[in-house]
């Protein structure tokens, strides 16, 4: 996998953390409590819609094991097919 192309991910990735289905994750203090289950839902319906970042985060919650237990091959299942998906999608120089 190019280096490249997977800080291309996580940039893309810190970009979407700024938006509210995000927040589930760690919660909004005095606003509400993290709900590990409902930022699996919103990723897992995203990556549905082939959307990297989400397939992206499923593969990161797998491995640290967010919404259920801990699965590497599930993780390395989820990060090979965004890889992929970038890698195919990556400009090439002419």
């Amino acid at each position: 996998m190019p280096c490249l192309a997977f800080s291309t991910i996580l940039s893309q990735v810190s970009r979407e953390r700024s938006r509210p289905k995000w927040w589930f994750l760690c919660g909004a203090e005095g606003a509400f409590d993290k709900d590990e289950s409902l930022a699996y839902t919103f990723a897992e319906k995203a990556a549905r819609k082939d959307l990297p970042s989400a397939e992206f985060a499923l593969g990161y919650y797998a491995e640290v094991g967010v919404g259920g237990p801990k699965d590497i091959d599930t993780a390395r299942r989820w990060y090979q097919r965004v890889t992929l998906i970038v890698f195919l999608d990556w400009p090439t120089s002419k």
